[in-house]
């Protein structure tokens, strides 16, 4: 769209697909959530891009050093990766570290199944 200006520029935008609608069919999100909508929205940058910062990638040997206690929750619709075999790689790394799959849950298992997230959090929090 670089290079368009005023009705050419709007027109365009108008016809362009909506990319959150897209990846939500993707990963199991109705369509007309508007709070998923948003929050994927935010996300984009609108050239197509994730317009996140990437995380750093630790070593075994640093994952394995964690003394805090951690908890990991893989959705089990999750499409990055493969739920079981990721969670099962993470613990190894990790000794005490708490995982498990979210049963029902796609990518964002927060917004997909927000009451089996929370109340593991607070599980989670809550012990010793």
């Amino acid at each position: 769209m670089r290079g368009l200006v005023g009705a050419e520029r709007q027109r365009a935008e108008r016809q362009r697909p909506d990319m959150m609608s897209i990846i939500a069919r993707g990963v199991g999100f109705n369509e007309e959530d508007e709070d998923w909508l948003v929050l994927g929205r935010q996300l984009m940058d609108g050239s197509l891009r994730i317009n996140m910062i990437m995380p750093p990638v630790l070593s075994d040997a640093e994952l394995g050093a964690i003394r805090t206690p951690t908890l990991l929750l893989i959705a089990e619709h999750e499409i990055l990766y493969e739920p079981q075999p990721t969670l099962e790689s993470a613990m190894a790394r990790m000794p005490g570290l708490e995982g498990e799959i979210v049963p029902g849950a796609h990518h964002f298992a927060a917004m997909s199944q927000p009451a089996v997230v929370n109340a593991r959090i607070l599980d989670f929090l809550r012990a010793d």
